[in-house]
């Protein structure tokens, strides 16, 4: 949008500004021409001056002008004269009250009264602290030895097998950080274990061979073969001294809950007193006509018992 004053050649700048001004009126700079900055745009073709948006829609043929829309500040005015007095404020609030005055000095001690009368008696007191602990009295008799246990780790145990099977398997069964041995109910399966004789073994007493054992069956029978050999220094487990003793088969009856763990204990009989290890073998009938579980079976834990 523009504006355009005609101007005579004769007249001056100074004039056509103020026709403009005075044409356009307070409202139209105010509304329009001072909404877009600080400043009056104008472009003067020498005949006419049109008042503009911006100075980039002058034509090649006109001047561009500008001037400030607001002149400078002028001085302050002086002051002007004191009013009359204002009515008196109402009452204030209460104010807080004061802090607490200094203690008074001590007033001089009284005349000693007469003595009174005996009170009655009092209650019974309450019972005493407990007394200190008493020394210690003597050691008594040294008891009799327990056997001594040793347990083995399911994950060093050979699992060997004879020709009728394969191995059992190592499995991770209910939360236990250890493997435990699984033995199928159809076929042979056999665990080999062969440990030195222990160096506290008072040399004639027996050796016991416990297992932990369970299986998710609740009925039937699970039967266990067990059979050991001990060997002198210098000789082979493969040739051992003497096949000593045999652990029996051993037909152990399900639990009546699922998975329930049992222990059961076989004797492996008096070692010879030179003898420096021993092997053992356990493994599950699972063909023998006994075995009437039908269900695989676990071993948990194996240990070793002596005096």
């Amino acid at each position: 949008m523009s504006l355009v004053a005609r101007i005579s050649p004769m007249t001056g700048m100074v004039v056509v500004i103020a026709l403009i001004l005075g044409a356009i009126g307070a409202t139209y700079l105010t509304g329009n021409l001072l909404a877009s900055g600080n400043t009056i745009e104008a472009c003067d073709s020498g005949q006419r001056l049109r008042i503009v948006d911006d100075s980039s829609e002058c034509k090649k043929s006109e001047t561009s002008l500008s001037w400030n829309q607001q002149g400078i500040q002028g001085e302050p005015g002086a002051d002007g004269a004191a009013g009359p007095q204002g009515d008196q404020g109402e009452k204030g609030d209460q104010g807080d009250q004061g802090d607490q005055g200094d203690q008074g000095d001590q007033g001089d001690q009284g005349e000693q009264g007469d003595q009174g009368d005996q009170g009655d008696k009092g209650d019974k007191g309450d019972k005493g602290d407990k007394g200190d602990q008493g020394d210690q009295g003597p050691a008594g008799a040294s008891g009799a030895v327990g056997p001594k246990s040793i347990d083995i780790d399911l994950g060093s145990i050979s699992l060997v097998y004879n020709s009728t099977g394969g191995p059992p398997t190592q499995v991770r069964l209910g939360g236990y950080l250890t493997p435990a041995l699984e033995f199928p109910a159809d076929v042979r399966r056999d665990i080999n274990l062969q440990l030195p004789i222990p160096a506290d073994w008072d040399g004639q007493s027996r050796f016991t061979l416990n297992i932990m054992w369970a299986t998710p069956g609740t009925a039937g029978e699970t039967t266990w073969d067990c059979s050991n050999s001990s060997f002198r220094a210098g000789q082979s487990p493969l040739y051992p001294t003497t096949l000593l003793y045999s652990c029996g088969r051993h037909h152990l009856t399900s639990a009546a809950t699922a998975d329930a763990l049992q222990v059961h204990s076989m004797n492996l009989g008096v070692f010879p007193s030179d003898a420096v290890a021993f092997r053992a073998s356990i493994g599950r009938r699972g063909s023998s006509p006994n075995d009437t579980n039908t269900d695989v079976a676990h071993i948990y834990a194996v240990s070793l018992t002596y005096n």
